[in-house]
């Protein structure tokens, strides 16, 4: 079903599949919205959440990914900060760090 993984990453009890063209598909818990897809629905089949992406890593209830322009992406749990949108939101989407994460 998912050709040319790149990358893979699991938090808590959910993982993160980076396939070689970019795209992000997430599985799993999703409570704290941390596949990424807009919603807190499980699911048990990958969902879409970033493209372009080059590197991926999962939290315990959050994922992170850099695209190929050097952006941070963070979504999920944010009861700490951890997502770097200065709130305590949890997020269900991608949300786009302002500052390029890599030279």
């Amino acid at each position: 079903m998912y050709h040319d993984v790149k990358a893979i990453s699991a938090g808590y009890l959910h993982s993160v599949l980076l396939l070689a063209n970019g795209t992000v598909f997430s599985f799993g818990r999703n409570a704290s919205g941390q596949l990424g897809n807009g919603s807190t629905a499980d699911s048990q089949t990958g969902v879409l959440s970033v493209t372009d992406a080059v590197v991926i890593v999962a939290g315990a209830y959050h994922t992170l990914a850099v695209d190929n322009r050097g952006f941070g992406w963070s979504w999920g749990q944010n009861s700490d900060g951890q997502i770097g949108d200065s709130t305590h939101a949890n997020r269900s989407a991608p949300f786009k760090l302002i500052r390029p994460m890599l030279p």
